[in-house]
């Protein structure tokens, strides 16, 4: 029996994260399942949603933000598309609303996963959560039957394809070597500012040991154009041996646009910046710094009423660098695993990144082996096991066989 299930993200995160692992495990499960992905409104979205999203296993169909928009505000979804009578609406990210107004308009049950937002209890039949925190901090707004703790959905998702010896051998690295890995984000505004700081750092890193061998992750969300444009005046991209690198005129960084997680996973360290990014760096375990470059604040993202009062003409700048001060002073750990453990368990440089400073930095914490074991054997405790998306799609058929009895 075909049924549908929808499911509902805003953003790259969202759609990496959370739906791609579940889509994997429904697919396996029940190829019968019928899968349509509603992309919701997200002022940090990357543009490239809905491509990466008709990538994913068994999807028969994703809906844009502009399509979405206009359905479910008056008129026929996209292209005349028909649902069954039965189905499920499956809340992965954004505003819980929308799985509320899509679940009322095509009669179906709706349940969310989620890390912090309860809503519109009447009408979401059950809120899943990752962990005991979660649970503890949401069970004093809602029922404990409408609660269900499930695990971390990002564990699932950040999973390796490769043997370390494999990896090496695809991207022509010495496993003998220190291998370092930079992460920039999938959000081009991000991206643009990051990949120059890591790219000044790298100079000194080679400079202070030429052996480090240096990656660049591209998230599916960045495109080449994106690429080729933030490099300009710093380097080129050149292919050599079936891989791609950027070069300039000192050094050379691998880029990896596939097995991205692979490619963190060989490395003996990541460098990353403050996101969903910092927890599937810990699912597989890898030792990690954060940076959160508090200088840069035109490229961090806002919500609420902080993202409206910087929207503001002329003094928008002046207000945005007083809130991310503001915010960075008030808030105790920006990197997920620290906010999971309520200690600091990787390192979070949250200062203007000077190159060298940042260099030196990571040196320190490349030599230090002993903080690396810890550090790996402490994230893989706090992010704890695989089997999430198993659990989220056994409620999907629960719910739909249900309704079918």
């Amino acid at each position: 029996m075909t049924f549908d299930v929808v499911f509902i993200a805003n953003g790259a995160s969202e759609l990496y994260a959370y739906v791609r692992p579940v889509l994997e495990r429904l697919s396996a499960k029940s190829p019968e399942a019928r899968v349509t992905i509603v992309i919701t409104p997200c002022q940090y979205a990357t543009g490239r949603e809905a491509e990466v999203a008709k990538g994913f296993p068994n999807v028969s169909r994703v809906i844009t933000t502009k399509e979405y928009m206009k359905w479910i505000f008056g008129g026929r979804p996209p292209e005349n598309i028909k649902f069954s009578k039965n189905g499920i609406v499956v809340f992965m990210g954004g505003d819980l609303l929308h799985a509320v107004l899509l679940s009322r308009k095509l009669k179906f049950q709706a349940i969310a996963y989620t890390h912090s937002r309860i809503g519109w209890k009447r009408w979401i039949k059950l809120f899943m959560v990752p962990d005991e925190r979660c649970a503890k901090k949401l069970s004093k707004s809602i029922s404990k039957d409408k609660l269900k703790i499930i695990g971390e959905l990002i564990v699932d998702g950040a999973k390796t394809e490769l043997t370390k010896e494999e990896a090496a051998k695809r991207w022509n690295l010495n496993l003998e070597n220190p291998i370092i890995s930079f992460l920039p984000g999938s959000r081009s505004y991000i991206f643009n500012n990051m990949i120059a700081i890591y790219l000044k750092t790298a100079k000194f890193l080679l400079e202070e040991n030429p052996k480090i061998q240096l990656i660049i992750p591209l998230s599916p969300f960045l495109g080449r154009e994106l690429l080729d444009a933030s490099i300009k005046g710093m380097g080129k991209i050149i292919s050599k041996n079936g891989n791609n690198y950027i070069k300039t005129n000192d050094f050379e960084i691998l880029l990896t646009d596939s097995y991205i997680f692979d490619a963190t996973s060989i490395s003996d360290l990541a460098v990353t910046i403050p996101g969903t990014n910092t927890a599937e760096i810990a699912s597989l375990g890898k030792p990690m710094i954060m940076f959160f470059p508090v200088d840069k604040a035109h490229i961090l993202p806002m919500e609420g009423l902080n993202d409206l009062l910087t929207r503001i003409p002329l003094i928008a700048p002046i207000l945005r660098r007083i809130i991310i001060r503001v915010i960075n002073w008030r808030t105790k750990y920006f990197s997920l695993p620290n906010k999971i453990a309520g200690e600091e368990i990787i390192p979070e440089i949250r200062e203007r990144i000077d190159p060298e400073k940042a260099a030196k930095t990571i040196l320190k914490y490349l030599a230090d082996k002993k903080w690396q074991t810890r550090t790996e054997k402490r994230l893989k405790e706090i992010m704890g096991k695989k089997g999430a998306s198993d659990k989220v799609v056994n409620e999907i058929l629960n719910t739909i066989h249900g309704e079918a009895q």
